[in-house]
């Protein structure tokens, strides 16, 4: 019978065992050494001030939110084409989404969408990066309102934390830093470090705080991050090598990370990812429509093209060569575009 080839696959290696196993030898399972030396090593190599590791990355933006202690029912500005889990982050946090369209180039925040929706209400620009492409946060400086960086998707690339206020990692069990669940939010300033540490104290904010078990897992993962990356570019390169003489396109530039590879433009979405699982292989809509972050994301012409035309192929470390044959043989069969 043939393998299945999963969508999503993550990589655990010898040196994460070996992480839990030390934690769980020491007896001491809540937030510890291994928190700490996350949350340190994670600041330092993205020239941040702080960083503060919570159970998710949604908790994490919702912690950012909270943080810049926003008026009541201020309105925070995020991309239509995202999950809803960050809409919840918005919500829990007492603030209201306001969404805006998307990009053709790389799927992050529009600029010309912010522009229209951009009053006094606004408080807060979130830009995610999606699919491993790190979208252009330096354009929306000017609006004068803090920016918090969802880097979820994007646990590297240039300039990272550069021209925000704050940035959300996540290790959640799809993503290419894995250790089940996990977020990171990130500082640059030492005002706002200063700030989450008084009211911490004072119980203004209750700890968000993962365990040492999965600090533990995240920590390694994060040390692979550049060999995790130069894997899946690697394979990128595989992909395009073999599409790109077919007309087959993909988001992305040679800065992207590949935390996705998502095929552009695909007229035949829905019939592809049924045909390859009767295959064994998994294919998907890199944000499926029920997990969009707004019921409405059909009124963005944008977003609504790419939710029925883009379509994500397996990308993941331990891809063999003859899964990733199997995945191009298929594709190059069944696509239309």
């Amino acid at each position: 019978m043939q393998t299945k080839i999963p969508h999503s696959l993550s990589c655990i290696e010898e040196d994460d065992i070996v992480n839990v196993k030390e934690v769980m030898k020491s007896g001491y399972l809540k937030n510890g050494h291994w928190v700490k030396q996350l949350q340190m090593k994670v600041a330092n190599d993205i020239n941040m001030s702080f960083s503060v590791i919570t159970f998710t990355g949604s908790l994490a933006i919702f912690l950012a939110l909270k943080l810049l202690e926003l008026p009541r029912s201020a309105k925070v500005i995020l991309p239509a084409y995202i999950c809803k889990s960050v809409t919840t982050a918005i919500r829990m946090s007492g603030a209201i989404p306001l969404f805006c369209d998307v990009s053709f180039e790389d799927c992050s925040l529009d600029l010309k969408s912010v522009n229209k929706k951009l009053d006094h209400s606004v408080t807060t620009i979130i830009i995610a990066h999606l699919f491993g492409n790190i979208a252009n946060v330096e354009k929306f400086t000017n609006f004068s309102v803090p920016i918090i960086e969802d880097a979820a998707q994007a646990p590297g690339g240039q300039n990272l934390g550069k021209y925000s206020d704050m940035l959300i990692f996540s290790f959640e069990g799809t993503k290419m830093l894995c250790a089940g669940e996990g977020g990171i939010l990130a500082f640059k300033s030492d005002k706002l470090a200063k700030l989450l540490k008084e009211r911490l104290s004072r119980g203004d904010i209750c700890s968000l705080t993962t365990t040492d078990i999965q600090a533990s897992v995240a920590l390694s993962q994060w040390n692979k991050r550049e060999i995790f990356i130069k894997k899946r570019r690697l394979l990128a390169q595989n992909y395009d090598h073999a599409f790109f003489p077919h007309g087959i396109r993909r988001f992305g530039n040679q800065d992207s990370l590949f935390s996705r590879y998502v095929i552009k433009d695909c007229l035949n979405v829905d019939e592809m990812i049924i045909k390859a699982s009767k295959e064994n292989i998994q294919l998907r809509k890199p944000i499926d429509p029920e997990a969009i972050a707004t019921p409405n994301w059909k009124e963005f012409p944008v977003t609504k093209h790419l939710v029925s035309s883009n379509l994500s192929v397996p990308i993941y470390p331990s891809l063999t060569e003859k899964a990733q044959n199997q995945i191009i043989n298929f594709v190059l069969k069944h696509i239309k575009i």
